[in-house]
């Protein structure tokens, strides 16, 4: 992919696959290569792919079938903040693989299996390949009819096991409404948490004054994004004179979430 692909593109598959590397072999983490990652530090990429991981779950929140599994979600926001240990991260995980079976069988629930793949994220697989299936499950559910037909064509051409891709993979024609609007959001959200792949702002320290570190930290905590603008003018107070992140602030259409590379940069959590 190119930069003005990446900027044109309004697949979030396509742009999960990029960012993960495109692995053409056996991925870091597999079902056959298990390596927990529960107790690693948060940081980079894979902190990010798991903070889009968890908005995705929250986008379906009334599909996800028991209080554990919910609570498992919530363990892992906690844990990308410091708030909780890996191990009772971990816990959590159990508790929620424990509901799996039920007095008719093997849960079936799309919603379960989302957090499933939110827990396999730190042992069977990579936090990006997590994300590969979490975002098309949660496009899938968001029309149930069309979400059948696409999830036989998504398992037909990608390969858990070793989280590779064993064919192109292409959404059905034509695409409902509803899920054309799941797919933008979600591009919305990975340009939000990862910017420009292809143009890394360098942030000088200067930059993270009182003012802009307040603006920035009661935003992230409130989950409420609407003083981007504000901050945009106090990084300029500062003198920031980066359009990159002047714009990101300013862009009244950029959608804004917990991750956003411009907020992190000014918390020092990128």
């Amino acid at each position: 992919m190119t930069e003005q692909e990446w900027l044109a593109c309004e697949e979030p598959i396509a742009m999960i696959e990029f960012l993960r590397g495109s692995p053409v072999g056996e991925d870091r983490v597999s079902w056959w290569h298990n390596s927990h990652e529960i107790h690693l530090p948060q940081r980079g990429n894979d902190r990010r792919f798991r903070l889009f991981n968890c908005l995705c779950c929250r986008r379906i929140w009334d599909h996800i079938p028991e209080p554990a599994n919910r609570a498992a979600v919530i363990a892992v926001e906690e844990l990308l903040e410091g708030r909780m240990s890996p191990d009772d991260a971990w816990a959590a995980f159990v508790a929620s693989s424990a509901v799996e079976n039920t007095e008719t069988g093997r849960r079936t629930e799309l919603g379960y299996w989302v957090v499933k793949y939110l827990g396999r994220g730190f042992y069977k697989m990579t936090a990006g390949a997590s994300a590969l299936l979490i975002s098309s499950s949660v496009i899938c559910l968001s029309d149930a009819e069309y979400g059948t037909e696409a999830r036989h064509v998504f398992d037909g051409c990608y390969y858990a096991g070793d989280g590779v891709f064993l064919s192109p993979f292409r959404w059905p024609h034509p695409m409902p409404a509803v899920v054309e609007a799941e797919c933008s959001y979600q591009v919305a959200v990975l340009r939000d948490t990862f910017g420009n792949p292809f143009r890394p702002v360098a942030f000088p320290p200067e930059w993270r004054t009182s003012t802009t570190v307040a603006i920035a930290c009661e935003m992230y905590e409130s989950r409420d994004f609407s003083a981007m603008p504000i901050l945009a003018d106090a990084l300029q107070d500062a003198g920031c004179d980066n359009e990159d992140i002047l714009n990101h602030c300013r862009d009244a259409n950029q959608v804004h979430v917990r991750g956003c590379w411009a907020v992190d940069q000014i918390l020092g959590k990128a």
